[in-house]
């Protein structure tokens, strides 16, 4: 179903060809973090914020979208019909109440899969930071706590952002909840990381910023499996020796997502959702983009409150 031609594994390694990014590949990435690193794998991961325009899809069959719930929403509402596109595009079954009617032909959804069984002896624990998140699901974190005799915790990422409160505050809401002090894993020490019985995790909120994190990839394929992905072995199309994609149904839609954009026509000035997008454009400001209404907005959609939009 999932077959590269050799012509999108040429176009994938030569980037500037099909891709534009915001001013470079640098300021992108100093933006989402080291998790937005390109990674190649089967499946053609790509974040669709990253094309130039619409056509540059039509480069590939099928991609993978690694964007979080911001940037698809920012690509929703700029391309509300798929018009002449032909790619399919792999997006989170978890993301579906955000696609338009219109896309769903284009659209292939899917679950992230692992196909190792985590046992019990788990007792490492790697916590991969987003670093631009202001929330962090606690409920999720004590009950792996309380399922897996933790004894050693590792928080994942780079070292520029230590210093922010942000990432403080996911150190130490991690530290309290395992009762532990953490040692800091940083993007060098990822790609040798392999300790046995360890499990990474990603927070719902890092969703907000990304669906598929380079950080955990490398983590993945070093042999950590992610605890967040669904134990499944059959039926999967496998993206690494432990991981994969499983194709999703979505149940049948009440109402057509095009509403959201529409109800962000109309409260647009309001909400400065297009003074978001416009500082991603500015270098200047991007390292403050992440106070903008846009998250508050984001983040509500991610946790499927959506109703007050209707």
């Amino acid at each position: 179903m999932f077959n590269q031609t050799a012509d999108e594994i040429y176009l994938l390694n030569t980037i500037d060809r099909w891709r534009n990014l915001i001013d470079n590949q640098e300021d992108y990435e100093d933006i989402h973090t080291a998790n937005a690193q390109d990674y190649m794998s089967s499946l053609n991961p790509i974040f669709l914020s990253a094309f130039k325009n619409l056509e540059s899809l039509n480069n590939f069959s099928f991609i993978q979208s690694r964007d979080g719930i911001m940037d698809l929403i920012h690509f929703f509402n700029l391309y509300r019909e798929p018009h002449n596109t032909l790619t399919k595009i792999l997006i989170r079954r978890s993301f579906s109440h955000i696609v338009p009617n219109s896309w769903l032909p284009n659209i292939i959804f899917y679950t992230d899969t692992v196909t190792t069984k985590i046992d019990r002896n788990i007792d490492t624990f790697v916590y991969v930071s987003a670093f631009r998140n202001s929330s962090i699901n606690e409920e999720n974190l004590q009950k792996i706590a309380n399922d897996y005799n933790i004894k050693r915790l590792f928080i994942c990422g780079e070292a520029l952002p230590k210093k922010s409160d942000i990432f403080h505050s996911e150190v130490s809401t991690c530290e309290r909840i395992f009762n532990l002090k953490s040692k800091y894993l940083s993007y060098k020490d990822i790609f040798s990381f392999s300790e046995k019985n360890s499990i990474v995790y990603e927070d719902q909120y890092s969703n907000i910023m990304f669906s598929k994190s380079f950080l955990s990839r490398i983590l993945i394929i070093n042999g950590i499996l992610p605890i967040n992905y669904e134990y499944q072995q059959v039926d999967v199309f496998k993206d690494s020796p432990h991981s994969g994609i499983k194709i999703a149904d979505i149940e049948k839609r009440e109402f057509d997502p095009l509403e959201i954009y529409q109800w962000l026509d109309e409260n647009n000035r309001e909400y400065k959702l297009s003074d978001y997008y416009e500082q991603l454009n500015n270098v200047n400001n991007t390292r403050r983009f992440y106070f903008d209404s846009a998250y508050q907005f984001s983040k509500s959609l991610l946790e499927n409150k959506n109703i007050f939009y209707r």
